[in-house]
């Protein structure tokens, strides 16, 4: 009668602290996994801004080598403004994706983060770039300034690109 008892606990279960190890584990193994996760997916939106950054410029580049300007637009000036917002990257990107020639596959207006590509056509020559596109990054805060545009360079986590004749 004994053994009768025996099998009848052994059959009831996990213990607590077999439910409090296997809770344990799983907790390792999610504080392990997570971090590296999210680093993919910040690294993931990086480059994806940095292919769009690189895209936009050089259907810019293309379309002033067939057409000899510059697409139309409020940041196209002798004195590049150092800016964007939503309506003029959609009506560089409409230029460049509906017009005679498409230039784009798809209007791009915003960076993976959800905030609208920084970019400046500079019409005046000399030494400067022509053009720069960049994305403030995942922090948000823009830290490449106007001088390191003007020399094709990024500082931070921006990600730019850059075109000039």
């Amino acid at each position: 009668m004994q053994e009768n008892t025996q099998s009848v606990h052994a059959q009831r279960g996990f213990t607590l602290l077999e439910i409090v190890i296997a809770i344990a584990v799983l907790a390792l193994l999610a504080g392990t996994i997570v971090p590296m996760v999210g680093s993919t997916m910040a690294d993931s939106k990086k480059a994806q801004a940095q292919s769009e950054v690189k895209a936009i410029v050089e259907a810019i580049g293309r379309y002033k080598l067939d057409t000899g300007l510059y697409p139309p637009g409020e940041q196209n000036n002798p004195n590049a403004n150092f800016g964007s917002t939503d309506s003029a990257m959609l009506s560089l990107s409409t230029t460049l994706v509906h017009g005679t020639k498409k230039y784009l596959s798809k209007a791009i207006t915003r960076d993976p983060w959800g905030r609208p590509y920084i970019y400046g056509i500079n019409t005046a020559g000399g030494n400067i770039t022509d053009v720069f596109v960049l994305s403030m990054g995942p922090d948000g805060v823009q830290q490449t300034g106007s001088a390191q545009a003007n020399i094709g360079q990024t500082l931070g986590d921006d990600a730019g690109a850059f075109f000039d004749l």
